[in-house]
Parts: C-alpha cells; sequence; structure tokens
C-alpha cells in the first residue's frame, strides 16, 4: 500500500470520527433540550393555583418570603425566580415571594395636639407628615387645628396625613408714627390709638429723636423711647393701623430711666 493511499484512508477516518463526534453532541443536547422546560408566568396568581400551574409544568414551587405588599391581594404571588420564559431542568424548584395584602393602620389623634407631638404619635403610627400650613387662629401656637386624614381612618401603612396648625391670634399693628417736633402731651395723643407708650430722656420743649423711627412696624401697647432736645416742632402723623383688632388706651409721656441722650 503507498503511502498516498494510507493518507487518504486515515484522513477519512478522521472525517467519520468528526461527524461522529457532531452527531454525538447534537444528540446529547437534544436529549438534554428535551428535559427542560420553561417556567411559567405564576406572578399575579394566587398561592393554589400557581402550585398546580407549575406541578403541570414539572416543576416544583417554594415559597422563598412573605411580604406585605400595597396592591397585591393577600396569598396571591407578588414575584418569581427563575424568570417567566426562562427554560430549566424539568423537576426545578421555583422560588416565590408571597404577599400578605397591604398592612393598614388606623391614623391617630393630631387635632389639639402640640404639632412637634403630633408629629412623633404620626411616625410611631407608621406614619409620616404630608402638607403642613400655619394659619391665623383663635387656637393656641403650634396646635394643630385640623387633619387630613381624620382620626380612626384606616390607611396603608407610611401614608401621609397632611395638618393645619395654629400660627396663634392675628396681632394688630401700626406703622410708627413720626414724633419729632411733638412736646410730650402731643405725642401722648399721637400714640394713645394704638395703646402705645412714650417714654423719654433728656431736657427740651419738643422730641427731638425717637426709637424705633417712623414708618417701623409696632404691634399695638408699644413702647417709643424718645429724646427731648430744641427742634423745631413738626407736625405729627397719627398711628395707621395695619390689621383690624381691639385698641387699648395709650398713656402720656413717661420718664424712660434706662433711655439715653441722642436717640
Amino acid at each position: 500500500m503507498t503511502v498516498k493511499k494510507s493518507f487518504q484512508i486515515a484522513l477519512v477516518a478522521l472525517v467519520f470520527l468528526g461527524l461522529a463526534i457532531v452527531s454525538a453532541f447534537i444528540t446529547m443536547k437534544a436529549v438534554t433540550w428535551s428535559r427542560t422546560v420553561a417556567v411559567p408566568d405564576v406572578r399575579d396568581m394566587n398561592l393554589p393555583a400557581a402550585i398546580n400551574l407549575l406541578r403541570n409544568a414539572g416543576l416544583n414551587i417554594k415559597v422563598e418570603r412573605e411580604e406585605h405588599h400595597p396592591t397585591v391581594p393577600q396569598n396571591y404571588i407578588i414575584g418569581q425566580n427563575p424568570a417567566p420564559g426562562e427554560r430549566v431542568k424539568s423537576g426545578r424548584d421555583v422560588m416565590v415571594v408571597v404577599s400578605l395584602g397591604s398592612q393598614e393602620v388606623p391614623v391617630p389623634q393630631a387635632t389639639g395636639e402640640v404639632f412637634r407631638l403630633a408629629q412623633i404619635t404620626l411616625r410611631q403610627a407608621g406614619l409620616n407628615l404630608g402638607e403642613m400650613a400655619r394659619v391665623d387662629s383663635p387656637s393656641p401656637a403650634e396646635t394643630v387645628i385640623l387633619q387630613s386624614p381624620p382620626q380612626g381612618a384606616v390607611v396603608q401603612k407610611d401614608s401621609a396625613v397632611d395638618m393645619l396648625v395654629s400660627g396663634g391670634a392675628r396681632r394688630t399693628r401700626y406703622v410708627t408714627p413720626d414724633l419729632r417736633g411733638m412736646t410730650l402731651p402731643q405725642a401722648g395723643d399721637a400714640v394713645r390709638p394704638m395703646g402705645g407708650k412714650v417714654l423719654y430722656s433728656g431736657k427740651g420743649a419738643v422730641i427731638a429723636s425717637q426709637q424705633p423711627k417712623a414708618g417701623f412696624r409696632l404691634p399695638a401697647n408699644g413702647q417709643i423711647i424718645v429724646a427731648l432736645g430744641v427742634a423745631a416742632p413738626r407736625p405729627g402723623k397719627a398711628p395707621v393701623p395695619i390689621a383690624p383688632g381691639n385698641q387699648a388706651s395709650g398713656a402720656g409721656g413717661r420718664k424712660a430711666g434706662a433711655a439715653k441722650q441722642g436717640f
């Protein structure tokens, strides 16, 4: 037998061997593939229905954990692993997460409570503070005067509760009149409508300077400290109320013991 013929025989044998290996590989993959199944989608199904569906597909089910969910009802599947459509070997476990349903809590009382304490009560109940606004009110300052949802309502845990908080009664405020150039009796008459008091220091016939200055917003019953001097008299201005309210009667000029010259 020539070398050339021996080489040809060996080459043919190698080709047949390669074909046999490829055929065996394809056959093995086909057999393996025939033993896998596509994982059904059991999400949003109740647990008994999910068990039946997976068993019919040749798979097992195992509950990985249970947790609360705001929208998925109790005993329904929240998630699964492997994912739907994934091919796995027959008999494999499919891990599922089962819903315990939404976790609901009653809204505690906040109305009538101090705002800071009402916040603590909300957190202890598993709720959050929602929108908060302050308004003038006869109720004491920082008191909750309205809440939404109301006390006793049943809501999901971590829901928000809105509150309206009292900022206290609205105080009447005035624009401080210009007292410069007035005598003390004239200044007393000028501040009487706002219930104010004039405290003075120094000597002189008229008011030379004042604190606070004219135009400053002064609450009712506020005090104006003036320094007497020799400035030329100037016409005063009556106080202008900024907000309506009860007006107490004023007081005339009084000596400001702690006041200093030169305001």
